[in-house]
């Protein structure tokens, strides 16, 4: 089977316990699933907004930071390393219709090992050559 790599949509759906990505994620081992390191650190920075002391929501974030930490953990993290960066770069240039930065690094870690990408984000992802894709 290939590597299921999840976007951070997905991440977000898992960590929510949605029914639909639950039910999915149940027929895949555990160890053919992984998030990217972009997806960490955009889950991280997504935390910070709401992390000033003096909002209502500082004691939800710093809970939702934690937890997200914790599952970083038990996850496999792919690298955005060499092989990936010039994929990337590659896209850049050839792709005539914009895609979102994060999500073409996000492609280029699913290309450079051949994974796919668990998504809901089919408009900017489907936009990349030659990438598997899966939908919630």
């Amino acid at each position: 089977m290939s590597l299921w790599i999840l976007d951070t949509n997905h991440v977000t759906y898992l960590q929510n316990s949605h029914p639909n990505v639950l039910q999915r994620l149940s027929t895949v081992n555990p160890k053919d699933v992984a998030i990217t390191a972009i997806t960490a650190e955009e889950k991280i920075r997504g935390w910070f907004k709401f992390m000033d002391v003096n909002s209502d929501r500082c004691i939800w974030a710093y809970k939702g930071f934690k937890d997200t930490l914790t599952y970083f953990k038990k996850v496999n993290v792919m690298d955005f390393d060499e092989n990936a960066y010039q994929i990337y770069r590659d896209l850049k240039k050839k792709l005539t219709n914009k895609v979102a930065t994060k999500d073409l690094q996000i492609a280029a870690i699913a290309l450079s090992v051949n994974g796919i990408i668990v998504t809901s984000n089919l408009k900017d992802f489907c936009k990349v050559p030659d990438l598997g894709m899966k939908n919630k």
